[in-house]
């Protein structure tokens, strides 16, 4: 087997707009407006600049089934610089751009590309004269598609290596996304790689013959989808383990951060201007943490917690105090390079009470509260409780466009609900007994 280097992304969603952040300046509706180009663009200097062997797009590469021009002349114009540099590109379409009888690319791609049809196909990759790969794969016929396209996916021999694109919800119960598991895919034994699309969390399901990957979205689209996107940079080599390696794409960069007021030493914040500092030091802090080749901006929602008496202010008015906050912060923040646009502020803090453990000590009734809550936290029927609520809201909805804003029963959320439904009923006996 010859050494091959590829890269391998998916969801690319070209002209996808960013999620709504509120009143923008020109400069920053210009760089949210362009941020899945400006991915599509960092993929392929990433292809250059490490001279690939080929470049795999695994599925919605474009947003809609209509291709938009725009989204059609960038594309063509990207591959065009690879077909400059002789590297190939492979192309499936996805649920989002299924090549139905009414879809097409607007703009004429150049002759390095090859989008596979919607019956499953082979294409052999020549390397210094040589079959060095095969890429087998299939495009999606409509928004849904039902076939278990991976078993038709059948390579002559192992003497070189097989790749197999496949935009699956990877979900056996999942009609509508290419119904399929890891075993499913594991137990065709001529393929070397999978290369998958539609998920936009960036996972590796298995890292050894054969590989198993998403390498997720390239660029984020709302607090659904934060944190570090990209692409992967492949290495195949024979006998060595592939190397999968990150390469960032997201010019920005979506966060949902918690920011207590209790943090530090100090004394928790008594004034609106008290709590402004607070978040200046916080986000001076993430500038300070972003090298000089960082990306170009990152939209935040905040989670505002702990407990302290500015509580009992913020909550008389949580809206306008809120929509204050986040003035202040958009007016210093974000119009800096790299800018920090605060998305919105949400106010979850308390009123100061004294630690639990404190009360238990000063009353057998307290002391009864913490036994009850440590009981729940650890009973068995309340494990297999949050296993059962969990499948209450599990749904077989869009894998790749997850909304984060729904409620998800799990571990960590149920231990949550303990500890503050226990605080609550501190808070309100504590109140009790100093009205009475």
């Amino acid at each position: 087997m010859k050494p091959i280097t590829f890269i391998h992304t998916a969801d690319l969603h070209l002209g996808s707009p960013l999620k709504s952040i509120g009143d923008v300046s020109e400069t920053l509706q210009s760089k949210l407006h362009n941020a899945t180009f400006d991915a599509l663009c960092r993929i392929i200097d990433a292809a250059l600049s490490n001279d690939v062997d080929f470049v795999l797009f695994s599925g919605d590469v474009y947003d809609l089934e209509s291709r938009s021009i725009r989204a059609s002349r960038v594309l063509a114009e990207e591959l065009s610089r690879l077909k400059e540099a002789d590297i190939p590109a492979y192309i499936i379409a996805g649920n989002h751009d299924p090549l139905s009888r009414n879809s097409g690319h607007v703009v004429e791609l150049p002759d390095n590309v090859h989008v596979f049809d919607t019956e499953a196909e082979t294409v052999e990759f020549i390397k210094d004269g040589d079959l060095a790969a095969r890429i087998l794969g299939q495009s999606y016929r409509s928004s849904s598609d039902s076939r278990k396209m991976y078993s038709h996916f059948t390579a002559p021999d192992t003497s070189v290596w097989n790749i197999g694109m496949l935009h699956t919800a990877l979900d056996p119960k999942n009609n509508n996304y290419v119904p399929c598991n890891i075993d499913d895919l594991k137990s065709k034994s001529d393929i070397h790689y999978w290369a998958l699309g539609h998920i936009h969390d960036r996972r590796i399901l298995h890292k050894e013959n054969p590989v198993i990957a998403y390498p997720g979205i390239p660029q984020g689209r709302d607090t659904g989808e934060t944190g570090e996107k990209g692409c992967f940079l492949v290495e195949l080599l024979p006998n060595q383990q592939p190397k999968l390696t990150l390469v960032p794409t997201a010019s920005i960069l979506w966060d949902v951060r918690k920011l207590n007021i209790n943090i530090g030493d100090g004394e928790p914040p008594k004034t609106l201007n008290e709590l402004k500092r607070l978040f200046r030091t916080e986000i001076e802090k993430l500038r300070s943490g972003d090298s000089e080749d960082s990306v170009a901006g990152r939209i935040i929602r905040w989670h505002l917690t702990g407990k302290g008496d500015i509580h009992e202010k913020l909550v008389e008015n949580r809206s306008e105090a809120s929509e204050d906050i986040t003035e202040t912060l958009r007016r210093e923040f974000g119009e800096l390079d790299p800018f920090i646009w605060t998305e919105s502020v949400h106010i979850r803090t308390g009123k100061p009470v004294p630690p639990l453990d404190e009360l238990a000590g000063q009353s057998e009734l307290f002391g009864d509260i913490q036994s009850v809550m440590e009981e729940m936290k650890t009973d068995k029927e309340l494990t297999e409780f949050d296993d059962i609520l969990g499948e209450i809201w599990e749904t077989d909805g869009d894998y790749e466009d997850p909304d984060y804003e729904k409620f998800i029963m799990d571990e960590e959320t149920l231990q949550t609900m303990i500890s503050e439904a226990g605080q609550r009923i501190v808070e309100s006996l504590l109140e009790r007994r100093n009205n009475s």
